[in-house]
C-alpha cells in the first residue's frame, strides 16, 4: 500500500508539472528582425533597433523571437514558424512584429526587402521582397485576437527602378490588428545614426515600457517624441493590449 500511495504521488507530481509547464508558456510573443547590411546601401540603424526592442520586450515578459541581417528565406521560415507558436498558444495569445529596414513599395503594394535582394527593377521586389500584406495575413490566420505589426522602415527608396519614390502606400488594419508605421503614407522617415537608433524605435522603446498603457495609446505618445517625422497606424483591436501591463 504504502508502495501504492508513493507511485500514485509521483504520477500526480508528473501530470501536474506538465500542466505547469504549457501554463507558463508566455501568451504575448513578438517576432523582431533588423536588416542593415544590404547590398545597395547600408543602413545604420535597424539592426541596433531591432536588439534594442527585443530586449524591451524580453523585459516586459514576452518571448522574444530575433533575427537580425535576415535574408528572404531566413525572414519567410521565421514569421511562418512565428505563426506556428502563435496557433500553439492559443486565440488568445498577442503578437507583436517589429521590423526595421528597407521596405519599398510596388504596385499599391508595401514590401519588406532582406539583406540579400539583387533588385534592379519592378520585378525584382515582387521576386525577392516579402509583402507586408502576406505577413498581415499570415499572423490573421492564426486566428489570435491581438496583432500588431510595426514598420520601422519609411526611408528612401535605394534601388535604380524607384525614380525617386519613396515611403510606404497606406494600408488598412484587418479585424484583430494594428499596423503602425514610422512615418505618414508616402512620407520618409530618417535613419539613425551609426551604432544609435532611429527616433521612432528610440520613441517606441521608452513608451512601450509605461505600465498601464494601452497599445495605442503608446503610439499617440510616439507621435510626440518622434522627431519632424510623423508616424502613422491604422488599427481594428477589439480588445485593450496593455504591453507592460494594465497597471
Amino acid at each position: 500500500m504504502a508502495f501504492m500511495r508513493i507511485f500514485v504521488c509521483l504520477v500526480v507530481l508528473l501530470l501536474s508539472g506538465s500542466a505547469f509547464a504549457e501554463e507558463a508558456k508566455s501568451k504575448t510573443l513578438a517576432l523582431v528582425i533588423g536588416n542593415s547590411a544590404y547590398r545597395h546601401t547600408k543602413l545604420a540603424s535597424p539592426v541596433n533597433d531591432a536588439k534594442l526592442m527585443a530586449e524591451k520586450l524580453k523585459g516586459l515578459g514576452f518571448e522574444v523571437f530575433a533575427f537580425y541581417d535576415a535574408n528572404q528565406r531566413k525572414m519567410k521560415h521565421a514569421l511562418l514558424d512565428f505563426a506556428d507558436e502563435l496557433r500553439e498558444r492559443g486565440k488568445d495569445a498577442k503578437a507583436i512584429v517589429f521590423y526595421a529596414g528597407h521596405a519599398v513599395q510596388m504596385g499599391g503594394e508595401n514590401y519588406l526587402i532582406p539583406v540579400d535582394e539583387q533588385i534592379e527593377d519592378e520585378r525584382d521586389v515582387f521576386i525577392d521582397g516579402l509583402g507586408l500584406g502576406s505577413v498581415v495575413n499570415v499572423l490573421t490566420a492564426t486566428e489570435i485576437q491581438t496583432a500588431v505589426v510595426v514598420v520601422d522602415a519609411c526611408r528612401n527608396n535605394p534601388f535604380a527602378y524607384a525614380h525617386g519614390a519613396g515611403g510606404l502606400v497606406k494600408m488598412d488594419a484587418p479585424a484583430g490588428s494594428l499596423i503602425a508605421f514610422s512615418a505618414s503614407p508616402g512620407a520618409v522617415a530618417p535613419d539613425g545614426p551609426a551604432g544609435g537608433n532611429s527616433p521612432y524605435t528610440a520613441a517606441l522603446a521608452k513608451t512601450i515600457a509605461e505600465k498601464g498603457v494601452k497599445i495605442e495609446d503608446v503610439f499617440k505618445k510616439v507621435h510626440g517624441a518622434a522627431g519632424v517625422q510623423a508616424p502613422w497606424e491604422s488599427g481594428s483591436l477589439a480588445g485593450a493590449f496593455y504591453p507592460a501591463g494594465a497597471n
